[in-house]
């Protein structure tokens, strides 16, 4: 069914070369009917291609009391750009006498009603509108196997043909072969927009062979209210939690009242009821609309905006940018993210090093989304990638005042072989080829981390030295991080290390480690009580580790590490 709405508007440009804003005011209810908000979320596993935060209920809460009370107003208007062209879904008509005085029209296909497995192509659709080497793409026939194995058994007979391939309602797992995401050389050379269309393109080649009525909600973690946000002609860019509270103080005020209570005598559904009073009796709330499709855009001011006002957290802001673009889409806005203080690079750089398959931090750093579990902050990787792309920073708790990792960098970074073809390569010096996101320094990060963590580290999660869950691991935690980069550093100047390559890591971390106890991270450190990030615990911790890797022996005792450093 088509759906139409118009609303009086007013037409600014803030430069000549910029996009057309147009400022109107509508009901929530309105504004709820036709805007979507592409919500960062996890979806079966795979993360959506969406930029805003999850709701926060407490938020949500706060608001709806707010405009409960009609004498409270907030002038900051909501933020939202158009999704397809102007003229397409949103049309501008501007009044006889005044270019700049007018009415937005906002019309589309509601798709309440649309079955799931066209709902899906619609949304896959979109993706490859946007990506159009998509659409050359094959079916991901592997996981559309997996999937279909994943279905509940009320959507399958004994036996059912799905994907070309007949699946047992139960199956084996060990039957299936493990998907794995695809390492990442580049940010966006395997960008997770690839990943979301693979997994709109399995379910919905699952779905058509589904009843339709048994999915109408939904199929495999994907909801239908969640896709329909990426279709909708509008995009919310800033103020869903405002529209959000608008919206429920409006529905209790049009519940109230005694027009909705006649409407209801007289036959008539909640919706129609809130439809009809939404402009009476309901919330209206101020709109700053951009004319502008360009999904980038859209990014751009969104973490602009909330970096300015609310900040994104660190770890949110590398998913958003790590996920919600195509390669090209990214190349619009990085200089402007840039310019605009926004760290794109390093945002860029601990993406790939939480996400590639490669990297021993797969999987294990936080991405500021709930329900994560305990995972290393996205900081933490931060600092520890720092020290390796910029060779400073190595500087031990206990002795801050010597930097190892820049010492072996003045001395002995500019005779490695590693990084002896800087110049043909077309870099101004040997150190900026070595810390480029593509550098050298990478395959020594992670071919570093992966030798420590196998001769250090647990993967039992249970074990005192697991790799993982920082808040209870001896080894998996900032403070030993640190001091683990820190120590390779201080060796490599020691044996005036010139490197040649990443694969000579590996052997120089059984040099390094030649005389630590394999038990040194793997005891219970009797802990209870003791914050690892304090200055002294820190600074005791620092002074153990490299006492114990200079003369080996026993390790330190466990009650060691639960005092503070006083020299």
């Amino acid at each position: 069914m088509a759906l139409e709405f118009q609303y009086p508007c007013v037409r600014i440009r803030q430069d000549q070369n910029s996009k057309y804003l147009l400022l109107f005011s509508a009901p929530a209810f309105d504004i709820d009917s036709w805007i979507g908000i592409p919500q960062r979320l996890v979806l079966g596993g795979n993360e959506t291609a969406g930029f805003q935060r999850t709701v926060s209920k407490s938020r949500e809460a706060a608001l709806r009391q707010f405009f409960g009370d009609d004498r409270n107003v907030i002038q900051n208007p909501i933020l939202a750009a158009i999704r397809q062209a102007p003229g397409v879904q949103v049309v501008y008509e501007s009044s006889q006498d005044n270019d700049d005085l007018g009415v937005v029209r906002i019309s589309f296909e509601e798709l309440t009603q649309t079955p799931m497995a066209e709902l899906l192509k619609i949304a896959r659709l979109y993706l490859e509108s946007r990506s159009p080497e998509l659409s050359a793409r094959a079916l991901p026939d592997e996981l559309v196997a997996q999937l279909s194995a994943e279905l509940p058994t009320d959507l399958l007979g004994p036996q059912s043909m799905v994907g070309g391939a007949e699946i047992s309602v139960v199956a084996d797992s060990d039957d299936l072969e493990e998907i794995d995401e695809p390492a990442e050389e580049a940010l966006f050379d395997e960008s997770q927009i690839t990943d979301f269309w693979d997994h709109l393109r399995a379910r919905e080649e699952i779905a058509k062979k589904l009843p339709a009525d048994k999915i109408s909600d939904g199929l495999l973690g994907f909801d239908r209210l969640t896709i329909e946000a990426y279709l909708r002609p509008v995009i919310l860019v800033d103020g869903q939690h405002r529209l959000r509270g608008a919206v429920l103080a409006s529905e209790e005020r049009i519940d109230a009242s005694a027009a909705a209570k006649g409407l209801a005598i007289a036959g008539h559904s909640t919706a129609e009821i809130r439809r009809q009073l939404a402009t009476s009796i309901g919330r209206a709330l101020p709109i700053s609309l951009l004319m502008d499709e360009s999904p980038a855009e859209h990014v751009f001011q969104y973490v602009v905006v909330n970096q300015k006002a609310t900040p994104v957290a660190k770890a949110l802001l590398g998913t958003i940018i790590s996920t919600s673009l195509a390669a090209d889409e990214l190349n619009e806005i990085a200089t402007r993210l840039e310019n605009a203080n926004i760290d794109l690079e390093a945002a860029r750089i601990i993406s790939i090093l939480s996400k590639a398959e490669d990297s021993p931090f797969a999987g294990k750093v936080a991405k500021g989304m709930e329900g994560e579990g305990e995972k290393l902050p996205w900081s933490v990787l931060g600092s520890v990638a720092d020290i390796f792309r910029f060779l400073q920073g190595a500087k031990f708790y206990h002795e801050p005042s010597i930097d190892h990792a820049k010492i072996w960098r003045d001395l002995h970074l500019g005779d490695s072989p590693i990084v002896a073809d800087w110049q043909t390569r077309g870099y101004e010096s040997a150190l900026a080829y070595w810390r480029d996101i593509n550098g050298p320094w990478m395959g020594v990060f992670k071919a570093f981390w992966t030798s420590a963590r196998a001769k250090l580290a647990s993967d039992d999660i249970g074990a005192p030295n697991a790799w993982g869950n920082p808040r209870e691991s001896n080894v998996f935690n900032k403070p030993s991080l640190h001091i683990l980069a820190t120590d390779f550093f201080s060796f490599l100047k020691e044996q005036r290390v010139k490197l040649q390559s990443s694969d000579q890591i590996s052997d120089l971390v059984e040099e390094w480690l030649e005389y630590v106890s394999p038990n040194y991270f793997s005891r219970d450190w009797k802990l209870i009580g003791v914050k690892k990030d304090s200055v002294g615990t820190r600074r005791q911790w620092s002074r153990l580790w490299a006492q114990h890797r200079q003369s080996g022996g026993n390790p330190p005792l466990s009650q060691e590490f639960s005092k503070l450093f006083k020299g």
